[in-house]
């Protein structure tokens, strides 16, 4: 299982390449068709990401079992709900009127103080997420938090008692990229609407997703399996930390520069997004694509101070709509049809599961769930690739500080919404309420005196700016580098263990790369050696990374026998995860 941004990347190379018509010889499709089914991935490129995740999506399914299994349904379906409408009827509100002149405010203390209350809330920031990174790296080791979603598999359980996204992986795999493909052009080829040939394209891109995600786990499961000692069934947290590392190593190589330039500033949510296009081919569409991602996304501004993080924060927070209905009858057509036999865990709670022909629960996640589902990854994507936005590297200070215009509120300001090529969001609301009125009427008068400080302070906060400049380069390197190099401590436990995606220089060689490191000084030989000084590491040119090709596997005849985990007394005094009885008994090793 390579991460995910991997498989976006590996379903947009093989897009690319169909478009180009650059199939090899022999291949089952011509170059016409795989130019066409090219062009389809192409425009529909949000349902190309989306089907790229895969069976990797139903890890977010809930589909636990028993009493405990509906309880959490519930609860999430709450959470959802409640936030939508605190949202909607608030939260959306309040950063549209009081959000800009908040910022403007920030900025004009910054220009009254030669950048120095900048600084200070740059150190402050730092510090609160270095103490948080910290508190929650703590929790990471009081229990196998993993373990929480382990597999059917290993535990012996039939079919009906998988979870989908073991069956999705486990049996069948193939069949049912195949069968969604099948399904796609058989609706090509019988739809006499415009809107019946798009829904069809756009499946037949999620079914082309998908399987460019079964070809790149069979290309990168064996590395992962190698450097985490087995499959994911067995050792799910050492194989979630390597395709860490693996994701964001490629991620990296690939986006260099100082947008988007690490995991944590990748976007990936603008990938899946469903927006509201009024562009040819979409008419209007509440599907559409937000950017094409083929050619890369809009540039921004990476200065420090209020304002250009308040636009990059803007340009971010993109909403999606909701999972498409057709592509949701598709799925649970194609697992009708490929998995009659699959789990019947979700029979327990009808309100989320579909049902057959006689009108019984089946088992199959019916729309609902999807939509819980689909909410879950969505916000995943969207947490993991924009959490690099603050706290940011911080960047020696420059002599002038930023001076911008103070942004008018009631939204707009920064152009994120301009650009026709990002797409509206599908549940946008426009109406103008009290609660609207009041909020504007006493952002504008803000506003306004905030336009009058600016002019009256603008020319002697420029020359503060070079006042102060001294004091900020020793305050940079005495306490803003301190504090950063002390949130990138704290960060360690997390990245290490699985829970946070590494940063560029977080990455760890060791664990994206088979066999040893060229030279002859490792810190793993330099621990070994008494003096510390290491010695030359074996070197191995044998292929199958063994000594010779006589060394014996020494694997187990017999592996796997069964789970192994860390005793929780060998982790920490107290097991949380057991205390809370969220994982069940197993065997340990030794």
């Amino acid at each position: 299982m390579p991460g995910w941004y991997v498989h976006m990347q590996a379903a947009q190379d093989t897009a690319e390449r169909l478009r180009t018509g650059a199939v090899p010889a022999g291949f089952p499709i011509t170059v016409a068709d795989a130019q066409e089914i090219g062009d389809a991935c192409h425009t529909w490129r949000n349902y190309l990401a989306l089907g790229a995740l895969g069976p990797d999506l139903f890890y977010l399914l809930p589909d636990f079992a028993d009493t405990r299994g509906c309880v959490i349904r519930q609860v999430v379906q709450w959470a959802l709900d409640v936030w939508k409408e605190i949202d909607r009827e608030f939260i959306s509100k309040w950063d549209k009127w009081i959000g800009p002149i908040s910022t403007n405010a920030s900025q004009l203390a910054s220009q009254l103080t030669g950048g120095l209350s900048n600084q200070l809330a740059q150190i402050l920031n730092e510090l609160t997420a270095a103490v948080m990174s910290a508190f929650k790296g703590l929790l990471a080791q009081m229990g196998d938090w993993f373990g929480i979603l382990t597999s059917g598999v290993p535990q012996g359980y039939g079919n009906d008692g998988f979870y989908w996204s073991d069956v999705f992986h486990y049996r069948r795999t193939y069949q049912f990229p195949f069968v969604l493909f099948q399904q796609a052009r058989a609706a090509r080829d019988a739809a006499t609407t415009n809107a019946e040939r798009s829904d069809a394209d756009a499946r037949i891109a999620f079914a082309v997703g998908w399987m460019s995600h079964c070809a790149t786990d069979v290309t990168g499961h064996p590395f992962t399996n190698a450097k985490s000692g087995g499959p994911y069934r067995d050792h799910w947290q050492r194989h979630h930390l390597v395709e860490n590392h693996i994701d964001s190593q490629n991620y990296s190589a690939v986006n260099s520069g100082p947008c988007y330039g690490e995991y944590g500033t990748s976007a990936l949510h603008f990938r899946v997004a469903f927006l509201r296009r009024s562009d040819s081919p979409y008419a209007g569409r509440a599907d559409g694509p937000a950017y094409d991602y083929f050619t890369g996304f809009p540039s921004y501004d990476t200065s420090d101070g209020p304002t250009p993080a308040a636009k990059r924060a803007e340009l971010f927070d993109l909403d999606s709509g909701g999972l498409p209905q057709h592509l949701t009858d598709a799925l649970l057509a194609a697992m009708a049809d490929v998995h009659p036999d699959g789990p019947k865990i979700l029979t327990q709670d009808p309100q989320y599961s579909a049902t057959d022909g006689g009108g019984d629960p089946d088992g199959r996640p019916n729309a609902d769930a999807m939509a819980q589902m689909w909410d879950l990854v969505y916000t995943y994507l969207k947490m993991t690739g924009s959490d690099g936005l603050s706290p940011t590297r911080p960047k020696p200070p420059e002599v002038f500080t930023d001076h911008s215009f103070p942004t008018p509120p009631g939204g707009g300001g920064s152009g994120v919404d301009d650009d026709p090529a990002r797409g509206a969001d599908v549940d946008d609301d426009d109406s103008f309420s009290l609660l609207d009125l009041l909020l504007a009427l006493f952002a504008w008068a803000v506003y306004l005196a905030e336009v009058a400080l600016w002019l009256a302070t603008v020319l002697p906060g420029l020359i503060l700016d070079v006042a102060t400049f001294p004091a900020r380069e020793v305050i940079y390197y005495t306490l803003v580098v301190p504090a950063w190099n002390l949130f990138m401590l704290a960060r360690r436990a997390l990245v290490m263990s699985g829970f946070l995606m590494p940063k560029p220089d977080e990455v760890d060689p060791g664990l994206t790369t088979l066999g040893l490191a060229d030279g002859s000084f490792s810190v793993a030989s330099a621990l070994d050696d008494p003096i510390g000084l290491g010695l030359a590491p074996t070197s191995i040119t044998e292929p199958s990374g063994r000594l010779n090709a006589g060394t014996a596997y020494g694997l187990d005849p017999a592996y796997p026998r069964n789970i192994v985990r860390d005793h929780p007394g060998d982790v920490s005094d107290f097991d949380l995860v057991n205390a809370l009885g969220l994982t069940s008994e197993l065997k340990y090793a030794g």
